[in-house]
C-alpha cells in the first residue's frame, strides 16, 4: 500500500509541469488565433466593399455602350446613319472601348447586314443568327428594351457576352444592334488599375467556371474571397474577387510554430530528464533480475579464481547454494583431468586475455557435468565476470553422433549395392565404396561432378541425358531404370538404378538417392532363358503341327481331289474332240482357286513353324484371329464346334508380333474344342470377342461351354508341366502366358457363367510413335466381324 502510494506521489510531481506547459501552450496559442481571426475579418469587409464599388463601375460603363447603341439604333431608324457612317462610328468606338469586340446590325429577319469592325470573320454580313443568339434577338424585339444573351466561347476560346438593342421605327421592328463584349476585356478594362493590384477579380458562369479573369500570376489567398451577382448582365453571372496574398504563408504560422516549438523543446526535456532517472532504476533493476533470472550460470570471481557471487542457477544446475560456492576456489570443483586445462585459463586471464574452455564440474550430488565457460576479465576492478552453460546433454548427444556416423559410415562401405546422391542441379555430392569400385574411379574423382559423368558410354551419353533430366524432374519410373555404364578400363555393364528423393533434416528435397545394382549376370541368364523359351516355343509349334497333320491332310485332299477331277474331265473333253471352249475354260479356273485354296494351307502351315526373330508392329486383331481359327477349323468342324467371333471394326490395331499371337490364339482355341469333347452338341460353342478396355489395352476372350475346372486346377493351370489331358505336356499355357507378358499384357482364366472356362488376355494399342513408323492397314469391314465356323447338330 505504500509502495502505491508513494509510486501516485512521484507521477503527481512530474505530472504538475507538464500540465503547466500545456496551459501556457494553448492560452499562446489562442492570442494568436484571435488576432489572426480579427485581421482577416477586417480584411473581408473591405473585399466585399471593394467588390460592390467594381460592379458598379462595370455596371455603369456598360449602361454608357447601351445608351450609345440606342442612339445609334434610333438614327439607323430614322434613316439618318447609313453603312459608311455607321463604319465610321463604330469603329471609333471600339478603338475607345476595349472591352466591346464587335458592333453589328442584324435586321429584322435576323440576317447580318453591317459589321464594325469591317474586317471581323466572326460576324460576316449575310449570315443568319445561330446557336442562342436567335431567342435573345427575340426577346430584345419583343420587350423593346436592350437584352444581354448568354455567354459563349468562341472558335478562338475567347468568352463572349452580347447586348441587342432594338431598332424600332414606329411600330415597326427593323432588327437590332448588337454589342459583343469579350468577357476577358470586360474584367480587365472596366475596373481601375488599383483594384486590379489588390484582387483577382473573374466572371463565373452559373456552373461556377472562371469565364476570364484579370490576374493568373499572382497567388491569391483563397481562405479571402468575395462572389456578389453581376446583373445586368444576369444570366447566373457573378463577380467572384480573391484577395492577392500581400504577406508569405508562412508569416502567419510562425507565431503558432514558434510556440508548439518552444512547447515541445520544454516537454523534451522534461521527458528526456525523467527518462534518464527511470532508466538508471530500471538498468539496475534489470541487471539483478537478469542476473538472477538467467538460465545460464553467471558469476563474478577474482583474479585468483575464488567467487565472489553466484546467481541461483548454480543451485539449479550444480545443486550449490550461493553461500556453499561464494569465496571457493574454482579449482575445488574441476575434474581431475582438466585442472591443466584450467589453469593454463587463469594464466590467461591473470595476463588481460579473455578465455572460452569446456571442462567437466562437480555437482552437489557427486557427479560430474560438462560446463561451457566465457570468461572476461577486468583489470582494473581486479575481477573475473564470467558465464557458464550447461552442455552435457550436448556432449552426449554428440557422442551419440559420432557412434552412429561411425556404424552409418560402416555399413556404407560394407554395401555391395553402389549408391550415389546428386543435387538438384545433377552434381554428384556423395559416392560409396561400392559405387566406386563398380565403375572404376575413386570418390575423390567423382565428387562434385556435373553431367557428362565418365561413366556414360559414348555411344548412349545423349539417353543418359534425358534419363537424369526425367530423374531432376521428379518423373523416373518407381520400378528403377536399366542402363548401360562404363567401366574405367572401358568395360561396360548392365545396372538397374532405383531413384528415391534426398530429403534434408528440415523435410526439404535436397537432391536426389539413387542405387545401382549390377545386372550383367542377370542379363545374361534372361537372355539365355529366352533363348530356351524361343526354342520350347518352336518345339510347342511342332507338336501342334504333328497334332494337324492328319487333319491337314484331310484339307489338302479336298483341293487336290477336285483339281485332279478337274484336269482328267477336261482331258477327256479334249480327247473326245467334244468340247466347248468356255467349258473348258471354267474348269480350268475353278482348278486354278482349289490350287490357290491348297497353297494357302501350306503357306499359313509353314509360317506358323517357321523360327523367326519376333517383331512387333501394329497389326489388326481381326487378321490374327482368322488366321488362328483356320489352322483351328477343321478340328471343329470334326468335333461338331460352332467357332463365333465377334471383334467390332472400330478397334484400334494391336503392337504385337503376329505369329506369336497366331500361336497363342491357336492353342486357346484348341483348348476350348477339346474341354468340350464331353459337352452335348448343341452346346458345343465357342466365342471369342474382343474390346478396348479403356487403359490403352485390347482385351481377348475365348469362351467354351465345356466341363469348366477346379480350383485346384485353376491355381497351378499356368505351373510348368501341369496338364489335365492324358497326353498333354503341361507346357501350352505356360508358354502363351510368356508370349502374351512379353507384349506387356497378361492372361488369366475364369469360370464362364454359362458353363466352361473363359481365357481372357490383354495386349497394348500401339502408341503415337509406333503407328508413325508402322501405319495399319485400313480395314475393309463396316460391320462387326462375325465368322461361325464348323458345323451345328
Amino acid at each position: 500500500m505504500n509502495t502505491d502510494t508513494a509510486a501516485s506521489q512521484r507521477n503527481w510531481v512530474w505530472s504538475v509541469p507538464y500540465v503547466a506547459i500545456g496551459i501556457f501552450a494553448l492560452a499562446m496559442l489562442a492570442l494568436v488565433w484571435g488576432l489572426q481571426k480579427r485581421e482577416n475579418d477586417l480584411q473581408y469587409d473591405a473585399l466585399g466593399r471593394d467588390v460592390q464599388w467594381a460592379e458598379q463601375t462595370m455596371r455603369l460603363h456598360m449602361q454608357g455602350t447601351q445608351d450609345y447603341l440606342a442612339q445609334m439604333a434610333r438614327e439607323l431608324a430614322e434613316g439618318k446613319l447609313d453603312r459608311g457612317a455607321f463604319q465610321v462610328r463604330a469603329t471609333q468606338y471600339l478603338a475607345n472601348t476595349p472591352e466591346l469586340a464587335n458592333i453589328v446590325w442584324v435586321d429584322s429577319s435576323q440576317i447580318i447586314r453591317w459589321t464594325a469592325p469591317f474586317e471581323t470573320t466572326d460576324w460576316i454580313a449575310g449570315e443568319r443568327l445561330a446557336g442562342a443568339q436567335p431567342s435573345s434577338f427575340a426577346r430584345a424585339l419583343t420587350s423593346g428594351q436592350p437584352t444581354y444573351g448568354e455567354t459563349y466561347v468562341n472558335h478562338r476560346g475567347a468568352a463572349l457576352l452580347e447586348v441587342y438593342v432594338p431598332v424600332q421605327y414606329g411600330r415597326t421592328y427593323l432588327g437590332a444592334l448588337v454589342g459583343v463584349y469579350t468577357i476577358e476585356g470586360m474584367v480587365r478594362h472596366l475596373v481601375p488599375g488599383w483594384f486590379g493590384e489588390k484582387y483577382s477579380l473573374g466572371i463565373v458562369d452559373v456552373e461556377g467556371r472562371v469565364l476570364a479573369s484579370n490576374s493568373t500570376v499572382t497567388p491569391a489567398d483563397d481562405a479571402l474571397s468575395y462572389a456578389i451577382d453581376f446583373d445586368p448582365p444576369g444570366n447566373g453571372l457573378a463577380l467572384r474577387a480573391k484577395a492577392f496574398r500581400t504577406d508569405p504563408g508562412v508569416a502567419r504560422v510562425v507565431p503558432l510554430i514558434l510556440v508548439v516549438s518552444l512547447t515541445l523543446v520544454v516537454v523534451w526535456s522534461l521527458w528526456a530528464l525523467r527518462s534518464h532517472f527511470q532508466r538508471r532504476v530500471k538498468v539496475e533493476k534489470e541487471r539483478d533480475r537478469l542476473f538472477n533470472l538467467s538460465l545460464d550460470m553467471l558469476c563474478i570471481a577474482g583474479m585468483d579464481g575464488s567467487f565472489r557471487r553466484v546467481n541461483p542457477a548454480f543451485g539449479r544446475v550444480l545443486g550449490y547454494s550461493a553461500d556453499d560456492i561464494t569465496g571457493k576456489p574454482l579449482l575445488d570443483y574441476v575434474h581431475p583431468d582438466d585442472l591443466a586445462a584450467v589453469v593454463d585459463a587463469l594464466r590467461q586471464l591473470a595476463a588481460g586475455q579473455p578465455v572460452s574452455f569446456e571442462n567437466r564440474w562437480r555437482a552437489a550430488d557427486g557427479r560430474y557435468r560438462w560446463l561451457l565457460w566465457a570468461i572476461n576479465p577486468v583489470p582494473e576492478e581486479k575481477l573475473l565476470y564470467a558465464v557458464a552453460h550447461d552442455i552435457t546433454d550436448r556432449r552426449e548427444d554428440e557422442e551419440k553422433l559420432k557412434s552412429a556416423y561411425a556404424f552409418r559410415k560402416a555399413m556404407g562401405e560394407s554395401l555391395v549395392t553402389g549408391v550415389r546422391a546428386i543435387d538438384n542441379e545433377g552434381r554428384i555430392i556423395f559416392v560409396n565404396p561400392a559405387f566406386c569400385r563398380m565403375i572404376g574411379w575413386s570418390e575423390k574423382e567423382l565428387l562434385g561432378l556435373r553431367p557428362p559423368f565418365p561413366y556414360w558410354p559414348p555411344e548412349e551419353a545423349e539417353q543418359r541425358r534425358r534419363d537424369l533430366e526425367l530423374t531432376l524432374a521428379g518423373q523416373a519410373p518407381p520400378g528403377g531404370i536399366e542402363m548401360r555404364i562404363m567401366r574405367r578400363d572401358g568395360h561396360r555393364l548392365d545396372v538397374r538404378m532405383y531413384l528415391s528423393p534426398l530429403i534434408d533434416s528440415g523435410g526439404r528435397q535436397i537432391g536426389w538417392m539413387a542405387s545401382m545394382n549390377d545386372i550383367t549376370d542377370l542379363k545374361h541368364m534372361e537372355a539365355e532363358t529366352l533363348r530356351h523359351q524361343k526354342h520350347l516355343e518352336q518345339t510347342s509349334r511342332l507338336i501342334t503341327l504333328g497334332e494337324m497333320a492328319s487333319s491337314l491332310a484331310h484339307e489338302l485332299n479336298q483341293p487336290l481331289s477336285a483339281i485332279a477331277n478337274y484336269c482328267m474331265g477336261s482331258v477327256n473333253r479334249l480327247r473326245s474332240g467334244d468340247y466347248r471352249r468356255e467349258d473348258l475354260l471354267a474348269a480350268m479356273e475353278k482348278a486354278s482357286t482349289q490350287a490357290e485354296r491348297a497353297g494357302k494351307i501350306i503357306r499359313r502351315t509353314r509360317e506358323f513353324v517357321k523360327k523367326s526373330t519376333p517383331v512387333r508392329a501394329p497389326v489388326a486383331l481381326a487378321d490374327i484371329v482368322e488366321e488362328a481359327i483356320g489352322f483351328a477349323d477343321i478340328e471343329a468342324r470334326k468335333a461338331a464346334v460352332s467357332i463365333r467371333v465377334t471383334i467390332p471394326p472400330e478397334l484400334p490395331p494391336v503392337f504385337a508380333d503376329r505369329i506369336m499371337i497366331e500361336q497363342v490364339m491357336l492353342n486357346l482355341v484348341k483348348n476350348g474344342i477339346e474341354a468340350m469333347q464331353q459337352a452335348p452338341t448343341e452346346a458345343r460353342e465357342l466365342g471369342v470377342t474382343a474390346r478396348l478396355d479403356g487403359e490403352g489395352m485390347v482385351e481377348v476372350a475365348v469362351a467354351d461351354r465345356g466341363c469348366g475346372m477346379t480350383q485346384e486346377q485353376a491355381e497351378r493351370l499356368f505351373v510348368p508341366f501341369f496338364t489335365t489331358k492324358p497326353e498333354g505336356m503341361g507346357m501350352g499355357l505356360n508358354i502363351c502366358r510368356s508370349i502374351i507378358e512379353y507384349h506387356d499384357g497378361r492372361l488369366w482364366a475364369q469360370p464362364n457363367p454359362q458353363g466352361g472356362s473363359v481365357f481372357r488376355f490383354t495386349l497394348p494399342v500401339r502408341s503415337a510413335r509406333d503407328a508413325a513408323q508402322h501405319p495399319a492397314h485400313p480395314q475393309a469391314e463396316t460391320e462387326p466381324k462375325e465368322k461361325v465356323s464348323g458345323i451345328n447338330t
